[in-house]
C-alpha cells in the first residue's frame, strides 16, 4: 500500500489543498464517521465497528479522530509549528486513559 506523506509545506500540501478544498466536514454513516471536502468528496472514513460488528474504536473516539482530521485545512492555513505539534501528539490525543 502506498502512503502519501502529508507535510505542512511543500508540493504535497498544496496538492491536497487544491484537490480537496476547505472547509472539511464530518458526517455519520453506518458504523463510521466520514470526512468530506467542500465539494462532498469523501476523504476518509473512521470506523467504530468493523464488518463483523466488532468495535474498532469507541463511537466517541472515532468522532474525535474524524473531527481532528476535518480541522487539518484550518491548521495548514495557520501556524505550521502548531500543526506539527498536533500531528506529533496525535497518538497521545487519541488515548483514553
Amino acid at each position: 500500500m502506498a502512503h502519501t506523506r502529508l507535510t505542512a509545506r511543500g508540493q504535497g500540501h498544496e496538492q491536497i489543498r487544491s484537490l480537496h478544498p476547505a472547509p472539511w466536514s464530518v458526517g455519520e454513516e453506518d458504523a463510521c464517521f466520514v470526512v468530506r471536502d467542500r465539494n462532498g468528496q469523501v476523504l476518509h472514513r473512521v470506523y467504530f465497528k468493523d464488518q463483523q460488528g466488532h468495535t474498532v474504536f469507541t463511537r466517541d473516539e472515532a468522532r474525535h479522530l474524524a473531527a481532528a482530521l476535518a480541522k487539518l485545512p484550518e491548521l495548514w492555513s495557520n501556524d505550521t509549528r502548531y500543526l506539527a505539534a498536533v500531528l506529533a501528539n496525535l497518538p497521545d490525543l487519541l488515548r483514553n486513559d
